[in-house]
């Protein structure tokens, strides 16, 4: 398991669509036939139009991209993207003494688009043992590792300490990015955290975590825990606060803590909580 040869079947995919014109309908399944049924072979539990669907929310390109992706395509290899987080994965691997991963690389929706018209210039997801990242050709080499790092983290933190069968508490989930996040700057600086992660006053958090956090930390259906990681406009929770407030915790657990960060996954979420300063208020 390593970095999938993801330009191999982006190539097919823009073959497909360009020897002949087709409907929207089709072209998202030339999408799915090309892009999706050959990871079933790594994720066997999940079918090709169900992740199809899961990737388009995360970031995935929309099929009717397909006229813009050649070029794409010859941008991101120019930057050498596959090398690059195949050289820092087996850097992190070894670092963090974490488990095999399957990497899968695709365009970003709006690629092509000046940043000032695209939505986003990254993102990333895990789903069980797979990490799959959304980039554009206007990245700093530097995002990548950084986008790499946190979802790799999560992978870490999932296999060492929270193995759990049923879907993970609140507390864990914020605890999961606060980690990570905090494993980015201390691999590559500041700099390339979140821009959410020095936003709100920490009076702000503290008021937030007393009043609403805590009472609804053990809370595990995913769209009930939406409101309080991501945020919602015209609500007390401001965007990724959830983010915020887990980079919080795990920032101060590590100042006042004075354990060394790549310890600091293995740690049951509890003790994280309880010895930062959110937990101490």
């Amino acid at each position: 398991m390593s970095i999938m040869e993801t330009s191999l079947w982006l190539n097919d995919f823009t073959k497909a669509c360009k020897g002949n014109t087709f409907h929207l309908e089709n072209l998202f399944r030339i999408q799915c036939e090309t892009l999706c049924y050959p990871i079933e072979q790594y994720e066997s539990d999940i079918q090709g139009e169900e992740l199809q669907f899961f990737l388009l929310q995360y970031g995935l390109f929309e099929p009717v991209e397909y006229e813009y992706l050649e070029q794409t395509l010859k941008n991101l290899s120019r930057m050498h993207i596959w090398s690059v987080v195949e050289e820092e994965y087996h850097r992190l691997k070894r670092l963090w003494n974490g488990p095999e991963v399957n990497v899968f690389i695709f365009p970003i929706k709006q690629a092509h688009l000046p940043e000032c018209k695209r939505i986003a210039s990254k993102n990333g997801v895990t789903y069980k043992q797979s990490i799959f990242l959304f980039l554009s050709p206007f990245l700093v080499l530097n995002e990548v590792r950084a986008l790499f790092a946190h979802e790799y983290h999560h992978i870490c933190r999932l296999s060492t300490y929270n193995k759990m069968k049923v879907e993970p508490a609140l507390k864990d989930v914020i605890i999961l990015e606060g980690l990570a996040e905090h494993a980015v700057k201390q691999l590559y600086g500041e700099k390339w955290l979140g821009p959410w992660h020095n936003r709100y006053p920490f009076e702000a958090m503290k008021e937030l975590w007393k009043h609403y956090y805590l009472p609804n930390l053990n809370i595990t259906n995913e769209r009930a825990q939406s409101i309080f990681l991501y945020g919602e406009e015209g609500t007390l929770f401001p965007k990724w606060i959830g983010y915020a407030v887990g980079y919080e915790i795990v920032d101060s657990y590590h100042t006042k803590q004075q354990c060394h960060y790549k310890k600091l996954h293995t740690l049951p979420t509890e003790e994280l909580i309880r010895g930062s300063t959110l937990g101490s208020t």
